[in-house]
């Protein structure tokens, strides 16, 4: 709206909304994305997989039934599913933690 500012991601975060891979818009007219992935505390490798952080941290707490699913779904999973189960199969047993860069 105008005379308003732009919603800033950590502002966004506070009031308990999802910012992921959402371009926001500041003042000055550069583009700040903010991205949500896994990373491994133990390791020092991260992975970001497009999609949500409720998604990331939803995935790590089921990942169990997950594995299972996929192995009776013919069509496949999503890709970012894909990419954290193969982070979090590689990790496993380290201390990993949804984290975020922009």
């Amino acid at each position: 709206m105008f005379g308003q500012p732009e919603p800033s991601p950590e502002h966004l975060l506070d009031a308990g909304l999802e910012a992921t891979a959402e371009a926001f818009l500041p003042r000055n007219g550069y583009r700040a994305t903010v991205q949500f992935g896994y990373h491994c505390e133990e390791c020092e490798e991260a992975v970001f997989p497009v999609t949500t952080r409720s998604e990331l941290v939803w995935l790590k707490n089921r990942r169990h039934v997950v594995e299972e699913v996929s192995k009776h779904v013919s069509g496949g999973l999503d890709t970012w599913i894909v990419d954290g189960l193969d982070f979090l199969d590689k990790h496993n047993g380290h201390s990993v933690v949804v984290t975020q860069r922009r």
